[in-house]
Formats: structure tokens, sequence, C-alpha cells
């Protein structure tokens, strides 16, 4: 998938990620290492402790309400 995409990955990187087990590739799907997840999810909570409308990103439901539901979001990307 990112091979074949535009984002200019260097061909050898997922290769590279895969060998320091930072990420895996099952059943078509790349796979991430709980901690890096974590960390992923923490630093985007830092964004914006107080304010989740500002965050690039929001995995909690009550946070995806909360913004939904007081409108204080200018864009809305849903990830599948």
């Amino acid at each position: 998938m990112l091979r074949s995409s535009t984002l200019n990955v260097r061909e050898d990187i997922i290769d590279v990620l895969v060998e320091k087990a930072i990420i895996a590739i099952e059943y078509n799907q790349i796979l991430m290492h709980n901690l890096l997840e974590k960390m992923g999810k923490h630093i985007v909570y830092e964004e914006s402790p107080t304010e989740p409308g500002k965050r690039s990103r929001l995995w909690h439901h009550k946070d995806v309400c909360e913004v939904l539901i007081d409108c204080r979001v200018s864009r809305i990307y849903v990830l599948t």
C-alpha cells in the first residue's frame, strides 16, 4: 500500500520498520507496537489537554461526542 502511494516513502523503509519491530504486516494490515500507539495518543492529547476540538485526532467516544455536540471543529475526517 505505502509502496504504491504518493507519500514519497523510501523503498526500503517498510522493511526497516518491520526489521526493528516498530511495525508488523499481517493479513495486508500494518500493525504497530502497543507502546508506540500509546505514545502517539499521548502526544496528540498534549496538543490540547482541555479542548478535544483542537486535537488533530480523537480516539475516545466522549471527546468525539463533546466536539460534535458543541460544533467546535472545522473539519472532520473519518478513518476506517
